[in-house]
């Protein structure tokens, strides 16, 4: 399919209409990529080899059923009545695909040979994505929640398919995820870090106290902590079989983890679920808090492009109306935005980010339910009522650094 082009990355069906995107007339594509900063539309192609002439040809457009942006390469797409060949056999159905986004090429995903359907009620508890998580550094493997336990499972391209392997077998733990893809897992009854290098295709177990620290987390690809009594930065690797701490010259006063690995990370910026912003400056090698915690917030924060979005309401409840904040991450400004309608659950449960300027979330998708569209642009909720949820989606791409 047409591959990204920066700048143009909303994906959507050209037949979606909301007050920010309005209807094209313009019918030469099922689905587009659009320009949030001006509106222009970018036709996606679908291609194929032919099987009786071997040439790369124009294949009508499928029916795209979800959209979930995994990381700033991958992007997975359900996607209904297409046909897949695994292993010299086809099939034809209801399959998910993962699409690399600077190639545009799609690959089946795969588990026991054949491939699957991943069916998504939530993005977040189903794929580890840097929309909604901060912790996994490694794009070049997809990671997901799968399973009847929705445990810690790994996707790796083998050329033709995403073949989906399982690393734990439980839910019940945080797991931080390295550039090279070692992942480290601290299980939520016990103190101690599972240590599975999948280089050297080992795993190991180290005790740990966090009494004084927060919890690990990621940053520029290695796993560290903060020691709360000394505002230090520590890095923990793993040097002949022990677990060691080493000073990395940063200090982080008043910095703390959130407790669920809830948190999302644009640039030097990081949003975590209670709405605080913190930097981590490079030239200072300070990690500083620039925006406070919100009141009654959600538990799940999302990242556009160059934004990061969190939910929160003025009082607690889940029906509550949900209030918006979003951070932009190029003028360090914050704008905190009123939905006029809708309720805190679900857009906690189910939020999708358009653009940097827009977010969607919607009602549990059984039935007639409603679609709630805010523009941080216009202060306006758009509703729109429907049977299939929209296919529209912001898609994240690498870019060089702001």
């Amino acid at each position: 399919m047409t591959s990204i082009t920066p700048g143009y990355q909303t994906f959507q069906a050209r037949d979606v209409e909301t007050k920010a995107f309005a209807k094209s007339s313009n019918n030469d594509s099922a689905y587009v990529y659009k320009s949030a900063e001006t509106g222009d539309l970018q036709p996606i192609d679908f291609s194929g080899e032919d099987p009786q002439t071997n040439d790369l040809v124009i294949l009508p457009a499928p029916k795209i059923i979800k959209v979930v942006d995994i990381n700033q390469r991958y992007a997975a797409m359900n996607i209904d009545n297409v046909a897949v060949e695994v292993n010299g056999k086809k099939y034809v159905g209801t399959y998910t695909l993962i699409q690399e986004k600077e190639t545009g090429a799609m690959f089946p995903l795969i588990e026991g040979d054949v491939p699957i359907y991943k069916r998504i009620d939530a993005d977040h508890e189903a794929w580890v994505t840097a929309t909604h998580f901060s912790y996994a550094a490694d794009d070049s493997r997809i990671y997901l929640r799968h399973g009847d336990g929705k445990s810690l499972h790994v996707a790796e391209n083998n050329g033709d398919y995403f073949v989906i392997t399982k690393i734990f077998d439980d839910y019940f733990r945080n797991n931080w995820i390295l550039t090279d893809g070692t992942v480290i897992s601290l299980p939520w009854s016990r103190n101690e870090l599972i240590w599975v290098d999948r280089i050297n295709g080992t795993t190991n177990t180290y005790n740990i106290d966090l009494t004084n620290t927060t919890n690990p987390f990621v940053f520029q690809g290695k796993l560290h902590i903060v020691n709360t009594s000394t505002d230090k930065m520590l890095e923990l690797t793993v040097d002949s079989n022990a677990l060691t701490m080493t000073d990395t010259g940063w200090t982080a006063p008043g910095y703390r983890t959130d407790d669920n690995n809830n948190s999302v990370r644009r640039s030097d910026y990081e949003m975590l679920s209670d709405c605080s912003v913190y930097k981590f400056d490079t030239d200072t090698k300070t990690v500083l808090k620039i925006s406070d915690r919100e009141d009654n917030s959600g538990f799940t924060p999302a990242a556009g492009q160059h934004a990061l979005f969190c939910v929160h309401s003025v009082a607690e409840g889940n029906q509550e109306q949900p209030l918006f904040t979003q951070f932009d991450t190029r003028t360090e400004s914050t704008q905190t935005t009123p939905a006029t309608t809708g309720a805190k659950i679900d857009a906690t449960e189910r939020l999708v980010v358009v653009s940097d300027k827009e977010i969607m979330f919607y009602q549990d998708p059984f039935g007639e339910f409603t679609e709630y569209y805010v523009d941080f642009d216009t202060n306006t909720t758009t509703e729109k009522q429907t049977d299939s949820l929209s296919v529209i989606k912001m898609q994240t791409v690498a870019q060089a650094a702001e």
